[in-house]
């Protein structure tokens, strides 16, 4: 549906377009939200969850129409199918080990956990979430799990965050445009160090954009960081292809 939905958009926006008119996906600052410039901010206080969505067509500079998004409710609860399916080709093609009931498997910044949750489904793994947002965090815990999930609140930019965890514990370490959302920096190549060393084996989707490769893009007043980093080159990851592309995503592994 994703990429249905992009399509549509695209092909909407270049008829309007010559007519003198735009189509825009808008999102709003929380009232009263300070500028902090860190991006931790942004996620510590579920403000993703809690800023308003737009869409917004102009003629001419004029706002003719403003239609709500229901973008958060199609983002956080959706179900990951392609998720499966992905970790499934990359085991077909042995860039990662195969899942059971005996596998541990940890999703830092795991939000509301629909990407354990699905893979829990698939496999019955010993699931691992952690999040900086607790009450992400509390939503992920009523889920009927079909065995006991393991959810930890923490800051994975603070030192010792993943200390708990010992050396190539996880069969599989998942984010999901997770990494992307961090400043960079030396706080930021610790982490990912620390997730090679618990993880046997990594699965990293993340967004992509070659002409923005080393760029830091602050908004909703500094809470909120876009992060372009280099992956392969930055963090010793490789790309992996998939026969049918995530949309808006890359894959990596290690």
């Amino acid at each position: 549906m994703g990429f249905v939905r992009a399509a549509a958009t695209a092909i909407l926006r270049a008829v309007i377009q010559p007519l003198g008119a735009t189509l825009q996906f808008v999102r709003e600052d929380v009232p009263e939200l300070e500028d902090t410039g860190t991006g931790i901010e942004y996620w510590r206080d579920g403000l993703e969850r809690r800023m308003p969505r737009w869409w917004v067509l102009t003629w001419r500079g004029r706002v003719i129409m403003r239609m709500r998004s229901r973008h958060n409710e199609r983002a956080y609860w959706r179900r990951r199918r392609d998720l499966v399916r992905l970790i499934d080709e990359m085991n077909a093609a042995t860039l990662l080990p195969a899942l059971g009931k005996d596998s541990h498997v940890l999703e830092p910044g795991c939000n509301v956990a629909q990407n354990l949750w699905e893979i829990s489904q698939r496999w019955n793994c010993e699931i691992y979430g952690l999040d900086i947002d607790r009450e992400a965090l509390d939503h992920a815990a009523k889920r009927p799990w079909p065995r006991p999930a393991h959810l930890f609140e923490a800051d994975v930019l603070e030192p010792g965050a993943l200390e708990k965890f010992s050396d190539r514990q996880f069969d599989l370490v998942v984010t999901r445009w997770h990494l992307v959302h961090l400043p960079p920096g030396e706080r930021k190549q610790r982490y990912v160090r620390e997730l090679k060393r618990i993880g046997k084996a990594g699965l990293i989707l993340e967004p992509t954009s070659t002409d923005k490769i080393g760029r830091v893009e602050w908004r909703q007043k500094g809470t909120y960081c876009l992060s372009w980093d280099d992956w392969e080159g930055w963090y010793g990851l490789k790309r992996f292809a998939p026969r049918i592309p995530l949309p808006y995503t890359a894959v990596f592994y290690w």
